[in-house]
């Protein structure tokens, strides 16, 4: 009984060690409404001007990324066929140091297919944000039931251009 109650101990604290939970996934405007509400409104203008005022950034093809605006990119742009396609997503070239922000553009429900695999990401040292845009009719279920490896490192979020 004893070897059982040590073994329990000892995996018990092996699994707290691994389940650092990232934060959930929700809405842009519900994610923007609760740093507002929660005095971060400097936070939250950050991230509107990240989304919605051109920045250097860099856009991601098959194959290929292009840097626009000058400067280090601190956005990067992907759609998701991209990162679903085996070999399609290549990094390897993208000044990855300043991005704070990644925006994954779903155009249908057929971009999905294998998930979203966020742990390329994972060497972005200043990486704070992804952002899903979807521009198909979908649910906040279906969209996080695609996301793979989401890192607490970062906050998820996302938008559906097209409403059910």
């Amino acid at each position: 009984m004893l070897m059982f109650v040590l073994f329990s101990a000892g995996v018990s604290a092996q699994d707290s060690k691994k389940s650092v939970k990232a934060a959930p996934i929700t809405h842009m405007d519900q994610f923007l409404a609760t740093l507002t509400s929660s005095g971060n409104d400097q936070l939250a203008q950050r991230v509107k001007t990240l989304i919605k005022t051109p920045q250097p950034s860099v856009y991601v093809t098959p194959g290929n990324s292009v840097e626009r605006g000058g400067g280090v990119p601190v956005s990067l742009y992907v759609d998701a066929k991209t990162m679903t396609t085996p070999g399609a997503l290549d990094l390897s070239h993208v000044n990855k140091s300043k991005v704070e922000l990644v925006t994954i553009k779903i155009n249908n429900a057929q971009d999905m297919n294998g998930g979203i695999d966020l742990s390329v990401f994972n060497d972005f040292p200043s990486l704070k944000y992804v952002y899903i845009l979807a521009e198909y009719v979908t649910t906040e279920q279906g969209i996080i039931a695609s996301v793979e490896n989401n890192n607490p490192q970062y906050t998820v979020f996302y938008n559906v251009l097209k409403a059910n």
